[in-house]
């Protein structure tokens, strides 16, 4: 990245007034929306972008420079913000929409590419190289970019899914296959071809496509869909392309619409919603747990009730925790430690619609929760965009601040439910630093509370010093940088 435009983008991104200051969740809230262990950075209103509503999110990090960057779905156009300072994102420029504009459009991202349909008639799948975005200068910001490729083998679609190991996109709930698979190689993403479909069991709305590696030995290696074809979890072996194999099709109680669904990382669970069942039937929020032990014969393992009224969206696995959008309660953070029982523990919340949970379509329509450096995004329909850091692993104060004392006390918290033993270090990795004492270096499983006892800071006045307190379990590690500032 050249320098000028790292700099332009600090000084945009600093002195812009168009986003709101950040708000850390301090008793209960964010400035005004109801919170738990979950920080608002930012946030930037649908009028910024010149947008009627936002639907899909999704995100990228760049190889080149490690900066993140949200990909916002909006009404006529796709949005790109850098959001590597979280605190100040950048609107860089948006994509126009390929025909008309659709409160229905979604991304997804294969290497540097990133996807775009929506509903709209004739729209087809728009590409967009992702790189171009670091190109940008200060004085045309927000650029109206323009597309790289267009296939045009469907016209309106609902979803993208990615295929990001093996380089296929797939179409969903298009005008083509009676909604079901349409299958793009993006091997070559600037010549996107069609690859192959099925229309077997219909109408798909959503899915997740993966090289399989889950309990099921008579699929291992093979590429297997899990989609959300409305009243069922359909299971398709689609290794072949042009020879889609249904596996399974597998239904649940109280089915108003099958939504969309995720596996666990182990690849042995699928969480998945139904988006009309709180509204058809008056019930609570309620992720449903299917175990996948058996391709051919799924199993449902519970409903969670969220104890809260809204109807539930979008939902995504990252490291053992469930993020979800659910409309009007907005984003839900649950622990899938227990999942194999039915359970899933509550972690954190940010409720981006204060003062209702009603069963409306108003809120929250998805985040994206997979940016290494812990920040997340999410769409507000009709609202905006928000940035937001949830409190997983955090400092009380990222800042040791003395002034002619010789000690100090850093406080922070775990507040994951982990069943393993934590182990807790500080480092210094910039060299030395003041000589660091924990309150405790191990702890059996969490939410934990710990503290660091730093002494001999007098021989430290007048200097910045970067340290880290480094939380270790499993195969994990987090690192929590904090600064002392002395005189």
């Amino acid at each position: 990245m050249n320098i000028s435009f790292t700099l332009t983008l600090l000084i945009f991104g600093i002195f812009s007034s168009t986003v709101a200051f950040t708000q850390p969740c301090v008793d209960g809230f964010a400035g005004e929306y109801p919170c738990n262990n979950v920080d608002q950075k930012a946030f930037i209103s649908l009028e910024e972008f010149e947008a009627v509503s936002s639907s899909d999110i999704w995100g990228w990090t760049s190889h080149l420079t490690g900066r993140e960057y949200a990909i916002v779905g909006l009404f006529d156009r796709t949005a790109f913000v850098d959001v590597s300072s979280p605190e100040h994102p950048i609107f860089i420029g948006y994509l126009p929409t390929a025909t008309t504009g659709i409160l229905w459009r979604d991304i997804k991202v294969i290497g540097h590419f990133a996807y775009v349909m929506a509903e709209a008639a004739g729209h087809g799948l728009q590409v967009f190289d992702l790189t171009r975005l670091e190109s940008v200068l200060y004085a045309d910001i927000p650029v109206m970019f323009d597309m790289d490729a267009h296939y045009v083998g469907f016209g309106n679609a609902h979803n993208v899914v990615a295929d990001t190991a093996n380089q296929f996109v797939y179409a969903v709930g298009s005008d083509t296959f009676a909604g079901g698979l349409h299958i793009v190689d993006v091997s070559d993403p600037l010549n996107p071809v069609y690859a192959g479909s099925s229309e077997e069991d219909g109408y798909t709305h959503d899915a997740q496509v993966v090289n399989y590696t889950g309990p099921d030995t008579d699929y291992q290696g093979r590429q297997i869909c899990f989609a959300a074809n409305e009243n069922t979890i359909t299971v398709f072996d689609v290794t072949e392309k042009t020879d889609v194999e249904l596996i399974s099709r597998t239904g649940y109680e109280d089915i108003g619409y099958t939504h969309q669904c995720w596996l666990t990382e182990d690849q042995r669970y699928l969480i998945a919603n139904d988006e009309l069942d709180e509204m058809n039937f008056n019930i609570n929020t309620r992720p449903i747990i299917f175990d996948m032990l058996d391709l051919d014969d799924p199993q449902v393992v519970g409903y969670v009730d969220l104890g809260t009224t809204s109807i539930d969206h979008n939902l995504y696995v990252k490291d053992g925790l469930l993020y979800m959008s659910n409309y009007t309660s907005g984003l839900r953070i649950h622990s899938l430690k227990d999942v194999a029982a039915g359970e899933m523990p509550p972690v954190a919340f940010f409720d981006v619609f204060p003062g209702s949970d009603a069963r409306i379509f108003q809120g929250s329509w998805s985040n994206y929760p997979y940016f290494n450096s812990g920040t997340l995004v999410a769409t507000n329909i009709y609202e905006g965009f928000h940035v937001l850091t949830p409190r997983l692993f955090a400092l009380r104060d990222e800042v040791v601040e003395v002034c002619g004392e010789n000690t100090a006390v850093l406080l922070f918290d775990v507040n994951v439910p982990l069943d393993e033993e934590l182990s807790y270090a500080v480092e210094y990795p910039g060299g030395s630093g003041p000589a660091p004492f924990l309150e405790a270096t191990t702890s059996n499983g969490a939410p934990f509370s710990n503290g660091v006892l730093f002494t001999g800071l007098a021989a430290f006045g007048g200097q910045y010093v970067h340290g880290e307190v480094v939380i270790s379990y499993g195969e994990t590690e987090k690192r929590l940088p904090f600064f002392h500032r002395s005189w």
